[in-house]
């Protein structure tokens, strides 16, 4: 029996059009980069502006376009926060396959978050959506991702920000399958940022669970999968301090790219599953993989141009078809790596970088 076709909806819609093609079904893209990796596996392509330049008319014509009037499942990724609303507004024929436009509104309005996780007694850094936080103020905002939102300052609050006091210690998250109810733990990650920024650089996953606070982590899953009906695969982001407290800074209610590190794991049926209703299943098998993963994006340190016939290693992914421009300060690419140790993986990183700025690109 022929699968239906699925509609990806992303900034970078890559990985999971990739997990798509695998498991064999058709695949049609929507995002804001329509690479060549995601040109070799899609369909069809609708390449879209940055998310700050999107609108919700725009986006809903761009999935109606590309579903052709057929029967289709749309998976959402990174964006889908800003764009909830919209997925009320999609003809009967596309079907969501994500968390639902309530659920996201629950866990992406600030006010809304904020109140959730005072009434479930659980722990987040101090935060104020009138009046700064009276030590280390951050400004943030929580319908983006990669801490692109996340600015040192005080100034005045635009719509959807509040300010947040700034916690010491190490950003943690940890990605999960869930049915509304249970929760199956995926990975637990650590994320490490460009340096005196808040943008992600490098996200690490291992599957030893971290005894020393796992179990604080179990229970603030279970709490909130629970309290807002959370389904399909989701993450956690949260700062362990060097105390071992545990403060929740953003859920994230939609397919995150710690997804690429769980190798050849199965995870797209576990998400179309149990967004359309099912039980989580007690008995979800892992694929063995290495003891160390490592995603790494890759940023511009001045302006390039991809050269007519780039040899890009093979551990590069989100690659620019030839010709692109990229400027400084913008990501080339992604690297997904590998290894027995961290050391292992951040060798083979300093060497892919090497053979791609010797054989993808040149000076602007």
């Amino acid at each position: 029996m022929q699968r239906p076709t699925l509609l990806v909806f992303a900034q970078s819609g890559r990985f999971i059009a990739e997990s798509a093609a695998r498991a064999g079904y058709p695949v049609r893209v929507a995002d804001c980069f329509n690479d060549s990796d995601t040109l070799a596996v899609a369909d069809e392509t609708i390449q879209l502006p940055p998310l700050s330049e999107l609108s919700e008319t725009s986006l809903l014509q761009a999935l109606i376009s590309l579903s052709q009037g057929e029967p289709c499942l749309l998976l959402c990724g990174t964006g889908i926060e800003r764009f909830y609303s919209a997925l009320s507004q999609l003809p009967a024929h596309i079907e969501i396959i994500c968390n639902s436009p309530q659920t996201l509104a629950l866990l992406r309005q600030p006010e809304r978050f904020f109140t959730l996780l005072e009434r479930l007694n659980l722990p987040y850094p101090l935060t104020s959506l009138a009046t700064p936080a009276p030590d280390k103020a951050l400004r943030k905002r929580l319908d983006s991702a990669g801490g692109t939102a996340i600015f040192a300052d005080v100034q005045a609050l635009q719509d959807g920000e509040f300010y947040q006091q700034e916690i010491s210690g190490e950003t943690r998250s940890v990605c999960f399958i869930a049915d509304g109810r249970d929760i199956a733990i995926l990975g637990w990650n650590r994320q490490l940022n460009q340096p005196g920024t808040f943008i992600l650089e490098k996200l690490w996953q291992t599957d030893k669970r971290p005894e020393d606070h796992a179990p604080q982590v179990t229970a603030i899953l279970d709490k909130l999968v629970k309290a807002s009906g959370m389904k399909g695969f989701n993450s956690l982001d949260y700062m362990l301090t060097t105390n071992g407290d545990i403060f929740i800074l953003e859920l994230n209610p939609r397919i995150s790219a710690s997804v690429e590190l769980l190798g050849e794991t199965d995870w797209l049926p576990w998400h179309i599953d149990t967004c359309r209703g099912l039980t989580l299943s007690a008995t979800l098998q892992q694929t063995q993989r290495p003891p160390v993963r490592l995603l790494s994006y890759f940023y511009a340190e001045q302006d390039w141009l991809v050269v007519d016939e780039p040899l890009w290693p093979k551990q590069c992914h989100d690659r620019p078809v030839a010709g692109t421009q990229i400027k400084k300060g913008q990501p080339i690419c992604t690297f997904i790596l590998a290894a027995e140790s961290e050391q292992d993986c951040n060798e083979q990183l300093a060497s892919c970088q090497q053979k791609l700025l010797k054989n993808c690109l040149k000076q602007a």
